[in-house]
């Protein structure tokens, strides 16, 4: 008994049924995927909030340093990442190795250790005090916890731009480094204001005021764009990265505990302004 062949138009229908299925599910598995990371990357800054809150409980409420730069063998260079992780469900996290929670899966350069940052002015940095003493800037030099009023609307944590020349070095070997990490604190939010804000306490756009005529306006969002080669002034640099749906939205943390993501025009200056303590 002889089977019967396919013929020529019979193979060519079975052909175009299948590409039609894949061109209908590769959408959506694409899409699948994106939210995918998108949970992760909320899950990730979830899991720092609780380091960030476990620290403060056992600091009498202050909020962990952003940066603080190298000063000598026996005082590396510091950032809030490793200050909080004891207090998360990580382990074994060092200066060259953070783990996954502190890395986004949406990244666009897959690589670095750290693709989040902190608010500039709540992220404090001792290397600040001499400048801060010198401007006269009547502003703390660190914040704890209980100072922050509106809890659920500043936003604390969030996706940061990466910078191939933002080299996190391990202290103990030199020769161990890795590449395109975000700047620890994001001294660029909304065009710089917010740090320099820091520096003069006067300087408009740094404080809350509910009656400013502005607040409601969205921030300055910066260049949305990692640095494959870039200098410290780079456009954009230390900034918010908008690298979730189609590049036009973050994932922010806020004092409550809980995170969300929001698009461009959604980040508005009461959510990076900081009331007087």
């Amino acid at each position: 008994m002889h089977r019967k062949a396919f013929t020529l138009i019979e193979l060519l229908v079975v052909i175009s049924i299948i590409a039609l299925l894949v061109g209908i599910l590769l959408p959506a598995l694409g899409a699948a995927r994106r939210v995918a990371q998108d949970i992760k990357c909320a899950s990730n800054l979830r899991q720092q909030m609780v380091g960030v809150f476990g620290y403060t409980a056992d600091h009498k409420g202050v909020l962990p340093l952003g940066y603080r730069a190298a000063g000598g063998p026996n005082n590396p260079e510091l950032y809030w990442s490793l200050l909080i992780n004891d207090y998360t469900i990580q382990s074994g996290v060092d200066a060259t190795d953070h783990g996954e929670m502190f890395q986004c899966p949406s990244v666009s350069i897959d690589e670095g250790i750290l693709h989040y940052s902190v608010h500039p002015a709540l992220g404090y940095n001792p290397t600040e005090s001499a400048a801060r003493a010198a401007a006269g800037a009547g502003n703390p030099p660190f914040y704890t916890i209980d100072m922050i009023k509106r809890q659920s609307e500043v936003i604390y944590l969030f996706d940061g731009t990466q910078a191939k020349d933002r080299v996190f070095i391990d202290p103990d070997d030199p020769t161990v480094k890795t590449f395109f990490n975000v700047y620890a604190t994001a001294i660029n939010l909304d065009n710089g204001r917010v740090f320099q804000g820091r520096y003069r306490e006067t300087l408009p756009g740094f404080w809350y005021h509910p009656n400013d005529t502005d607040i409601n306006d969205p921030i300055d969002p910066g260049a949305n764009k990692d640095f494959e080669d870039s200098g410290f002034n780079a456009e954009g640099l230390a900034n918010i990265r908008w690298r979730h749906a189609g590049n036009n939205s973050g994932t922010f943390s806020f004092f409550d505990g809980h995170v969300e993501k929001r698009t461009m025009d959604a980040v508005l200056k009461r959510h990076v302004r900081i009331t007087h303590p």
